[in-house]
Formats: C-alpha cells, structure tokens, sequence
C-alpha cells in the first residue's frame, strides 16, 4: 500500500509539473478578445499623463516589456528583443542623462508627450511566422528630431521614413515588416542585425557613425 502511494502520488506529481508547463507556455492572457485598432493598444493616465504601449495589447498577449527589453513567450517561440540607444552620439540601454541628472532620452513604453524627453519603443510581433515591428513615438520626437527614418534588416539593408500617424493626443505609430532573414532556429536562436529608428540613414550604419539620435531593437 505504501508503495502504491508513493507511486500514485509521484503520478500526481508529474501531471502538476506538466501543466504548470503547459500553463507558463501559453500567451499570458488566453481567451481575451484583442482588438487590432492601434488606439486601443495605449492607455493614459489622466493624474499623471503618462500614455502606456501595452505590450500584451500589441502582441495578443506573446509578449511583455520587463523595462530592460522585450520578453515573447507563445508556446513555440521562447525569445527576448533587447534596446539600446544614441543621444547625441552617446550611447546608453533604455535610458539617458545629461550631466545634470536630467533624462534627456528613454526607450521606454510609458510615454509622455511635450516633456522635453524623447520617449518611444519598439515592439516586435510575429504575425502568422512573419516578424512585423510596430515603432511608438512621442511628440517631442517629431518636434525635435529631423528626419526620423526607420533602417532595419540583417545587414540593415532596408530604409523609409518614419510615417507620424497619430494614434493618440501626441503619440505615433509606424509598421514595418522585419527582415526574417535575420532570425534563426524560428526566432528561438542567435538574430543579426536589427532596427533602428532615429536621423540616420543605411549610410550612416555602414560607415559606423555614431553622432546621431537613434533608438534600436536587436
């Protein structure tokens, strides 16, 4: 009897283990219906007039931002999307400041428009085995950064405008779609290259210059 316990209650054991696997590998929020209008993907804070990017909103629930980069997690792809960013030709991760202590520049998906602080973020959907990177901007971006263009691929070998169309009071939104060619073993292993959204251009990259105002996505 002891052993058949024993026996039954390792059964009952392995049976928890995989569901709780099962359970950590499905999209965050199952059965939610997400809406593709990009309006209702940011939501504001009227006490504070912070308007977030909500990841799970733009990924259907694949994917959230842990304020270091980007976690994407929809049962068979298991892969992290990292930042880093150019003010002015110094570089930083998701933040800057000047010597004062001032935050000058943040890769962020809490956005705050006309603060003086250039804030946006990338966000990296795969849509039916197909890489697409929805860019958020702020109007501190449009106001001060000229031209802002979007260089992307696994050689950076694409490049357009970024297009400010307004999806809330201050804030923008492009798409492109990503350069699959750049990702191996289905997105779960090593990528090369990447997108980067600022006053650069396919130029700039290939020759190393660093005296611009970027914000990128690897």
């Amino acid at each position: 009897m002891i052993r058949k316990a024993i026996f039954i209650g390792w059964i009952v054991l392995v049976v928890l283990i995989i569901g709780a696997v099962v359970y950590i590998n499905l999209p965050r929020t199952p059965g939610v219906q997400y809406s593709t209008n990009p309006e209702t993907w940011v939501t504001e804070d009227p006490a504070t007039g912070v308007k977030e990017v909500d990841f799970d909103k733009v990924t259907e629930g694949k994917s959230y931002f842990n304020d270091i980069n980007q976690q994407y997690r929809d049962g068979e792809i298991f892969t992290v999307f990292g930042y880093d960013g150019i003010y002015q030709g110094n570089f930083f991760e998701t933040t800057y400041f000047d010597e004062e202590g001032n935050i000058k520049m943040q890769i962020t998906g809490d956005l705050i428009p006309n603060d003086g602080v250039l804030q946006g973020i990338l966000v990296e959907k795969i849509e039916e085995g197909i890489p697409f990177t929805y860019i958020f901007l702020d109007e501190d971006w449009k106001n001060t950064v000229n031209p802002v263009n979007i260089v992307w691929g696994e050689t950076y070998q694409n490049e357009k405008p970024f297009e400010f169309k307004e999806i809330k009071p201050g804030i923008y939104m492009d798409k492109i779609q990503d350069d699959i060619s750049r990702f191996t073993d289905n997105f779960n292993g090593m990528s090369f290259g990447g997108v980067v959204v600022g006053n650069v251009d396919k130029e700039d990259i290939l020759a190393g210059n660093t005296d611009v105002t970027i914000m990128s996505l690897h």
